[in-house]
Formats: C-alpha cells, structure tokens, sequence
C-alpha cells in the first residue's frame, strides 16, 4: 500500500471515531478531478474510487465530486462556499495546479504567476 494510502486510511479512519455517522466528502478540483479527460470515465475517478477503498478499510465514506475542467486555484476561491462549505462536508480534498501553471500557445506565461498560485 502507498504511504499517501496509508497516511489518508489513518486520518479517515481518525475522523470515524468521533462520529457515528457517514462521513462526507468534496472532492474539489479540476478535469482530473471531475474526469473530463479521453479515456477517463467520471467513475474512474480518485473520488468515485474512494468510498470503495475505504470501505475495504471498514470506513464508510460518500464522496461529492465537485472538479470542473478548465478551473484554476482562482476559480475554486470563487466558488468554494458553494461546491464546499454549502454542503458541510467532513474532509475535504483539493487536487489543482495544472491548469494554474498552463501555458497556453502562442503565450510565453502560466495562466497564473507563481505569487497568485501561492496565494490561492
């Protein structure tokens, strides 16, 4: 099993403890979040995959997928109080940075300098 596995098997299964509950989960980020890629089924995806690995583990898990393609660390600032904090998840994973670094052609610059990646 991978370290970053093992590491997010603890701290879901930390999280259980204190609840008795299912525990919710937004996954936040882009098209390789939501699965807009060729080839890439939108139930192929790390959030979609999720409750099943952890359900092996004895957890159980629901998973929101809440990834739009194209979207940068700026988009998600935007619209985090609805994709997130409306739906008042337990965890919450962010997955983004490469539409923030892109460059697109004839551009000779990220879509976003290193400074505003950092800020966001």
């Amino acid at each position: 099993m991978s370290r970053a596995l093992t590491l997010l098997l603890v701290f879901f299964a930390t999280a259980s403890c204190t609840r008795a509950r299912q525990l919710t989960v937004v996954c936040l980020g882009d098209s390789v979040t939501a699965g807009e890629r060729e080839g890439v089924a939108r139930s192929e995806t790390f959030c979609a995959r999720l409750p099943a690995i952890l359900k092996s583990a004895g957890l159980e898990v629901a998973t929101i997928n809440a990834g739009v393609g194209g979207n940068t660390t700026a988009d998600a600032l935007r619209r985090f109080d609805r994709d997130v904090v409306a739906r008042k998840p337990d965890v919450v994973l962010i997955m983004f940075g490469i539409n923030d670094s892109w460059i697109e052609a004839g551009h000779d610059a990220p879509t976003l300098t290193v400074q505003e990646y950092r800020s966001n």
